[in-house]
């Protein structure tokens, strides 16, 4: 998990919000694939590690900017699981 936000981290910094990476190369769609795989299996998957969250948070945020619709309702997602004491 940590790599792959890593490697979603690094991108978010070389491409910015650069709909042409994130949309025409489909990088986006599948991270958000990816994450929605992870929280469907275990939905508080990033609440352990909030820097890990956080980061992946700024990559969705990139995402949102760009055009990836999947990344709201993800980052949604991870917000409410947060908040939620009992991760529903």
């Amino acid at each position: 998990m940590r790599g792959l936000v890593q490697t979603a981290s690094v991108r978010a910094t070389a491409f910015g919000a650069d709909p042409e990476f994130w949309l025409e190369t489909q990088f986006g769609h599948r991270i958000c694939a990816w994450v929605d795989q992870v929280l469907s299996n275990d939905a508080k998957a990033f609440g352990d590690t909030p820097e890990l969250r956080d980061e992946l948070i700024r990559c969705l945020d990139f995402m949102i900017s760009a055009g990836v619709t999947q990344a709201h309702e993800l980052e949604m997602r991870i917000t409410r699981s947060d908040e939620s004491p009992c991760g529903s």
